[in-house]
């Protein structure tokens, strides 16, 4: 995924919870970024194994009571108070 011209992304902005991600660079343009899949339709064929798999780790996340999400929340929002968002 390019940035602008030279290639420079000063920001990245995940949607809080469907997949799109914005970005900004040094243009004055922001650009939406969504998935898609080289072949129409898109090939399926992995798609049981991509969901068990996911739906595991999601599992082994709840099992240990840690709310991983709401960490993650946490960190980017004390690195923009500190002026520091990755």
């Amino acid at each position: 995924m390019p940035g602008d011209i030279s290639g420079v992304v000063n920001c990245l902005e995940p949607h809080p919870s469907v997949p799109i991600l914005s970005t900004s660079g040094l243009d004055d343009n922001i650009k939406i970024w969504t998935p898609s899949a080289e072949t129409y339709p898109p090939d399926l064929a992995d798609l049981e194994h991509c969901v068990s798999r996911n739906m595991t780790r999601t599992t082994l996340e709840d099992i240990d009571g840690f709310d991983h999400g709401q960490f993650r929340f946490f960190i980017r929002y004390y690195l923009s108070r500190r002026g520091a968002v990755p």
